[in-house]
């Protein structure tokens, strides 16, 4: 694993990719999701690659990034957590939002599991309801914008969002369950997908 998390920084971008690609595999086996080490370590090495000049090495880090909040979630009533650490997450995801639809749609993911992942404590935090109220804006927005992989996760993030009852208290009213509503006519109705419209529906589940 040391190894793995080491060639991240090798020269040769195909070594990176492979590296990032496997410790986005790692992250999905039940005993590397409980060591904690591993989980501050690998999310040091992606939020690094996620700075990378290379496209192809910053998508694949945003894949195992989305995988990361996955792991976080079986664990999220310890709040061992590191809480820097989740506001770089944060921080990071919400760039990669910004970049083009290679990247947006696993950040979208990342981001709804770190709204649900993120305990009491972090939330009555100025820096968190910062970056936080930025991610809900950036979901809101791209429910109804971009391809349809994208507004499918965006739609998945804010069902991820609504399972944290104190961050889902600090949502602006204009955002709120009403706002899912009012998006049934502007996606459901006009789409055709019908992955789009099962994932907008599981998120008021």
């Amino acid at each position: 694993i040391t190894m793995m998390l080491g060639l991240t920084s090798d020269p040769n971008a195909y070594v990176r990719i492979g590296a990032l690609s496997a410790i986005g595999r790692c992250l999905e086996y039940p005993c590397l999701r409980e060591d904690e080490c591993f989980l501050v370590d690998a999310t040091s090495c992606l939020i690094k690659s996620c700075r990378d000049s290379n496209l192809s090495v910053v998508m694949k880090a945003t894949w195992s990034i989305s995988n990361l909040t996955d792991a976080l979630l079986p664990n999220k009533d310890e709040n061992s957590y590191p809480s820097s650490l989740l506001l770089e997450l944060y921080t990071t995801s919400c760039d990669l939002c910004t970049k083009n639809d290679k990247t947006r749609s696993n950040a979208l993911r990342a981001l709804g599991n770190l709204l649900n992942f993120t305990p009491k404590q972090f939330i009555e935090s100025e820096k968190f309801r910062e970056v936080m109220d930025l991610s809900l804006k950036l979901i809101n927005n791209y429910m109804t914008s971009g391809s349809v992989k994208v507004r499918w996760n965006a739609c998945y993030a804010y069902g991820k969002l609504m399972k944290n009852e104190f961050a889902y208290n600090q949502v602006h009213p204009n955002i709120k369950v009403i706002t899912i509503f009012l998006y049934y006519y502007y996606i459901i109705i006009p789409s055709l997908y019908f992955s789009l419209s099962l994932s907008l529906f599981l998120s008021l589940s």
